[in-house]
């Protein structure tokens, strides 16, 4: 290998491998280790002295029979749950976004801008500032303690969001081709800080993400 080959290679090696290599670990750590601490057994988590990487005792299925059998846990009413409020949350924001995004972006009538405008502040109010509001009006109908509640309550921020998104959407649909290239750079340089801050606090994310879906 010649010394302008050598070189190229270590520079590649330093710049592109080395810091792949480094956020695949990253990024893939915490999910190899909630797969392997799944099939351990109870003393095996728990002994100070074993491997945490890897197994000191023989695999067991044994949490996963547990999850899933209705006499130890509501597992699968818990997923049923979730799917189900997810899939009418989605239909219902996404429907409404469609059609209060198109007509904010291609129907040009008075107001329009400012409505559009109006839509993007409600999306950055804070959540939890809409909470004893929507606990009052869902406790009034009488959905408290129900499924219909979440479906209720989460669209409230979800459409603000469907709908700002979407009404660019139907600004390309116009085909101007320079919209896609605006969209495409601000998309670029929206998401960088977010893949960022989500790689530093995969951890976090990873289990709270798990402990909605499971108790959801």
């Amino acid at each position: 290998m010649s010394a302008v080959r050598f070189r190229r290679f270590a520079k590649r090696l330093l710049w592109l491998y080395l810091p792949t290599l480094l956020f695949l670990v990253i990024v893939l750590l915490p999910f190899y280790w909630m797969t392997i601490t799944s099939f351990k057994q109870d003393r095996n988590i728990f002994d100070p002295k074993a491997n945490p990487f890897w197994f000191s005792m023989a695999p067991t299925l044994k949490h996963y029979i547990n999850l899933i059998n209705p006499d130890k846990t509501d597992f699968l009413i818990w997923i049923q749950n979730s799917l189900m409020v997810a899939a009418l949350v989605t239909v219902i924001s996404v429907t409404i976004g469609i059609m209060a995004g198109y007509s904010l972006a291609r129907l040009r009538y008075k107001g329009a801008e400012t409505i559009g405008s109006s839509v993007f502040i409600t999306y950055l109010v804070p959540p939890s500032l809409l909470f004893l509001p929507l606990s009052h009006v869902i406790g009034q109908l009488g959905l408290m303690e129900t499924r219909w509640a979440m479906v209720l309550s989460y669209p409230t921020f979800l459409v603000p969001f469907c709908t700002w998104l979407l009404m660019g959407v139907g600004e390309l649909i116009r085909g101007d081709v320079y919209h896609w290239g605006g969209l495409m750079a601000g998309a670029l340089l929206g998401s960088v800080p977010i893949a960022l801050v989500y790689v530093i606090f995969l951890d976090y994310y990873v289990s709270g993400l798990t402990a909605g879906a499971t108790k959801g």
